[in-house]
């Protein structure tokens, strides 16, 4: 971006230069070959006005300047502040820095050179396979670039890096929607009881299946934090940790295991996930380890449990990822539901064929 001239002052209202009050102040750029005007609404005195409009011009030749930082190096610094911030889970900081990589394999130029095009290629290469692992990305895993990038980007115009994001041209690469496996509640109470609780791996899956935790949660969960409730340490919530009440069936089985270090044994989430693989046949479910989260909130939802609360006990930041990916009712509580919500408004059916009409004339 090229900035042309000192820029100019063009006033909003119909009144001499020494009384007006409203101005709109203007600058000459130049970008890939067009010049454009960038405006900027002013309220004020003109002295004031030529003062504002010298910082204006001095803000975009400034931006051209930093703009030639290069992108891998602004996503580092973009990194470092989210890091810095304390409030993103390990898990999260590993998944952003995953997607940096992904980012910084395809856009080699300088932050303020990164257009819209490039990024759309960005996005193809990754789901052809053009990636830090050699594998297609799957469209859920590029839509993770997408909100990463708009996140860069956007923090890059607030710091005067570049004057717009590229990003406002892109959109989000649509996700099909997956139908997840939900399991009953009776599902959920056989597989209860068929786990062994003598053995770690099993008792981490007894706390994915009757606390809701995720894997990494019931893996990592420590003796001292189980009892009536487990403790879990949860980025997400005001006070860094939830308390998730363990049912008494569970908790009973349990306790006699008790000892120091983790509930799991120390079990990788990793190979909880292998062990559930390979076992989830026999023990009579289809379903991957992050479904029975999922079949615990939809059991939450169906026992008619309040949306906050139900956020509160998975872990969640809002109520609409609780009511919109997690839950799924299932057909016969819909069916209950609406046969709930008529029967209070049934008709009758009228012994005759035909209505009896009121006589026109009684008084």
């Amino acid at each position: 971006m090229i900035v042309h001239g000192n820029g100019s002052i063009v006033p909003r209202e119909d009144r001499p230069r020494s009384r007006c009050r409203s101005w709109m102040l203007q600058v000459v750029v130049e970008e890939d070959g067009k010049r454009r005007r960038k405006s900027r609404a002013f309220h004020g005195t003109y002295t004031q006005a030529q003062a504002a409009l010298a910082d204006f011009v001095s803000h975009l030749r400034g931006t051209v300047e930093a703009s030639d930082m290069p992108f891998a190096d602004w996503c580092d610094e973009w990194h470092r502040r989210r890091v810095a911030s304390m409030a993103l889970s390990p898990v999260t900081v590993d998944g952003d820095a995953q997607r940096m990589a992904a980012a910084k394999m395809h856009l080699t130029c300088s932050v303020g050179e990164v257009t819209p095009e490039m990024v759309r290629s960005l996005y193809a290469s990754l789901m052809a396979g053009d990636s830090p692992s050699g594998r297609p990305w799957k469209p859920k895993s590029v839509e993770g670039v997408h909100k990463a990038l708009v996140g860069i980007f956007s923090e890059a115009v607030k710091s005067s890096v570049i004057v717009k994001s590229p990003m406002d041209a892109v959109q989000c690469p649509k996700v099909p929607k997956k139908r997840y496996t939900v399991v009953s509640s009776p599902q959920m109470d056989e597989l209860l009881g068929m786990l062994d609780y003598s053995d770690g791996t099993q008792r981490a899956i007894a706390l994915c299946c009757a606390c809701g935790l995720r894997r990494r949660e019931a893996a990592e969960l420590m003796w001292s934090d189980f009892g009536d409730s487990v403790y879990v340490a949860d980025a997400k919530t005001a006070s860094g940790r939830r308390s998730v009440p363990v049912p008494d069936c569970v908790r009973d089985k349990m306790e006699p295991y008790r000892s120091d270090g983790a509930v799991s044994g120390g079990v990788r989430p990793d190979a909880l996930t292998r062990w559930w693989t390979r076992n989830r046949r026999r023990l009579g479910c289809c379903c991957t380890l992050h479904d029975l989260r999922r079949s615990y909130a939809t059991r939450l939802a169906e026992a008619g449990v309040h949306p906050r609360v139900m956020m509160e006990l998975m872990g969640h930041s809002s109520i609409d990822v609780c009511m919109e990916i997690y839950t799924q009712v299932s057909d016969s509580v819909r069916v209950d539901a609406v046969r709930a919500a008529f029967r209070a408004t049934s008709v009758q059916p009228e012994s005759g064929h035909e209505k009896s009409r009121p006589d026109e004339f009684a008084v």
